[in-house]
């Protein structure tokens, strides 16, 4: 007896494709401009503050977000297969 796996369709693993490779750069871009901090050098802005909430967004909430929304967009995925 062997089961069978359903296989997920083209479309759906286009968009987790597509979902994994914009939302990998997004999160780099977000690390990036943590470490570039509020006031980078090329910048004239005098008021360089930001806020916790931001600082966290920034680095690790949108990579853990990033990490789940995607697991659960898979398992979605999969989850269609299935039927």
């Amino acid at each position: 007896m062997s089961e069978e796996r359903p296989e997920i369709s083209g479309y759906a693993f286009a968009g987790c494709a597509v979902y994994g490779i914009l939302g990998t750069l997004w999160c780099l871009g977000n690390v990036f401009v943590r470490w570039m901090g509020p006031c980078p050098a090329f910048s004239s802005k005098t008021d360089c503050y930001w806020s916790e909430a931001h600082k966290l967004w920034l680095f690790p909430a949108s990579q853990i977000a990033f990490v789940v929304i995607g697991y659960l967009l898979f398992k979605l995925a999969q989850r269609r297969a299935k039927k």
